[in-house]
């Protein structure tokens, strides 16, 4: 029964259509549709940093050394300007920034080079001879 309903369904609704109701008309070929042959789409966008990875990579190094030289500043003056003995300053301030400038010296470069732009890749013919870059 739910069968007969349905194909009774289909036949309507193609009996409905408008290519139906006009007996001369027939559908376009598929080569009309298609895009004319001087045509070509857009190639996919090529990523614009080297590596997005290093970049990121870098921007969390770098944050984190702002970060790790601000605690020891704060510790410091803390400390220092409290009357302290100067231990929380060995202790904690003084390795704060020490890491501070590692984290900044790793975190620097990584930044600046994933964010140069990507290397062109192929293979290029020129006067001076040919380039094969990967």
């Amino acid at each position: 029964m739910m069968r007969s309903g349905l194909i009774s369904l289909g036949v309507a609704l193609l009996a409905a259509s408008p290519a139906a109701a006009q007996p001369g008309a027939t559908p376009l070929p598929p080569s009309a549709t298609a895009q004319p042959s001087g045509v070509v789409p857009y190639p996919k966008a090529p990523p614009l940093y080297r590596s997005n990875a290093m970049r990121i990579t870098g921007i969390v190094l770098t944050s984190l050394a702002s970060s790790c030289l601000l605690g020891g500043a704060i510790l410091m003056s803390v400390d220092l300007g409290g009357g302290g003995s100067g231990a929380a300053t060995i202790g904690g301030a003084a390795p704060l920034m020490v890491f501070s400038s590692i984290f900044a010296g790793i975190g620097i470069p990584l930044w600046v080079v994933g964010a140069l732009p990507r290397p062109g890749a192929g293979v290029s013919a020129a006067p001076g001879g040919i380039r094969l870059a990967f």
